[in-house]
């Protein structure tokens, strides 16, 4: 009995680390190929929908050192039953970033908070948000403060995220849009809020 054990978990490991390479390998050169494909018209097969898919998980648990919330966005993502509804998350994380910081004191009109690619850059002291919130609305009524996030991906964006200043992942959207087509992921709308003075 403890011998099939032992090959039943050295098995899963030996999955999970094929699933991870594959995902890297994924993320540097086959989602290239793959985004090609949709350019075409044409669809992807099911190792690519898979690799994708891989690369979506790998990107967020590795991400959870830079962004949590983020992490936390993109795992709500596999889920079916948050497609298309509206989530309310209470937390005051936004109010300490320097875009969110000069604006909510006064921004009680909703307003797009947008962020471009240098954002990103792990340098940038927004980077956390830009991750998690990008675009975002932000508004005030009374004593809450509100950020709205559209959790969804974006027909064709390419996302630069600087690891440092000679390094950067590309990450082209438009594949994870194709799982959200296809019902692998799930977008939903989050609203973070919290209580100020």
């Amino acid at each position: 009995m403890k011998k099939r054990v032992k090959h039943l978990i050295r098995a899963v490991l030996i999955l999970l680390l094929v699933i991870f390479a594959n995902g890297v390998y994924y993320l540097f050169s086959g989602q290239f190929k793959s985004t090609e494909r949709l350019k075409q018209g044409k669809d992807l097969n099911l190792y690519e929908m898979c690799s994708v898919y891989s690369m979506h998980v790998g990107m967020s648990i590795v991400g959870w050192i830079h962004s949590p919330e983020a992490t936390k966005q993109v795992i709500s993502m596999t889920f079916p039953w948050n497609r298309g509804k509206t989530i309310y998350k209470k937390t005051d994380f936004f109010l300490k970033f320097p875009v969110i910081s000069s604006r909510y004191r006064t921004q009680y009109s909703r307003r797009r908070i947008a962020f471009h690619d240098t954002s990103y850059s792990l340098s940038n002291p927004d980077h956390r948000l830009a991750l998690a919130v990008n675009p975002g609305y932000l508004w005030r009524d009374d004593n809450k403060v509100y950020l709205e996030a559209p959790i969804h991906y974006p027909v064709c964006y390419n996302t630069h995220i600087g690891i440092t200043d000679n390094f950067k992942i590309v990450l082209d959207e438009c594949l994870f849009n194709y799982l959200e087509e296809k019902h692998w992921l799930h977008p939903y709308t989050l609203i973070y809020y919290t209580n100020v003075d």
